[in-house]
């Protein structure tokens, strides 16, 4: 089995700390990143930051033995991560925030990756336009256009996206 380097930071984002896993296919060198940031990571909150470590190595197997680096963030107010959870509202700073911090780390090659699904691809949506060392993204179940998630003939979608927001909506201080 492949040995990979995995290291977690907290980074100071503006009124938060971001729990944010670095993940390597070695130590040394420069890779192409994969950035994944989720708000999907309640269960990681009762766990310890090596116990993450492990199961993102797992996880994200493919994309190491690939020769990419993978960087994994959980959303403000989610999982470790600090701040108040307000969907849409702080994930266009804070990707971009996390876009910058790598840009100057010594793993990166000038080349970043986008992927998600669902709200996943949403916190990508949102840093567009997208900067010249961003060359590709993966994305899946998410319109590109807000109005078209929130709304269907101009109707607001409650039950899609207002039970959801509701139930997330500062969920660790509230």
């Amino acid at each position: 089995m492949d040995t990979y380097f995995a290291k977690y930071d907290y980074l100071s984002a503006e009124g938060a700390d971001l729990f944010t896993v670095t993940l390597l296919p070695d130590q040394e060198g420069q890779y192409p990143t994969v950035i994944r940031r989720s708000p999907y990571v309640d269960r990681y909150e009762k766990i310890s930051e090596e116990e993450i470590l492990k199961e993102l190595l797992t996880a994200q197997a493919d994309w190491l033995a690939n020769g990419y680096a993978v960087v994994f963030q959980h959303c403000r107010g989610r999982g470790k991560s600090s701040g108040d959870f307000i969907p849409f509202i702080n994930e266009r700073a804070d990707g971009l925030f996390l876009q910058e911090w790598i840009r100057r780390q010594p793993f990166y090659n000038s080349e970043l990756f986008l992927a998600g699904s669902s709200y996943t691809t949403v916190v990508h949506y949102v840093t567009a336009p997208f900067a010249e060392d961003i060359k590709g993204a993966i994305f899946g179940v998410a319109d590109s256009e807000r109005y078209n998630v929130c709304y269907r003939n101009g109707v607001l979608k409650k039950a899609l996206y207002g039970g959801w927001y509701v139930s997330n909506y500062k969920k660790k201080t509230m």
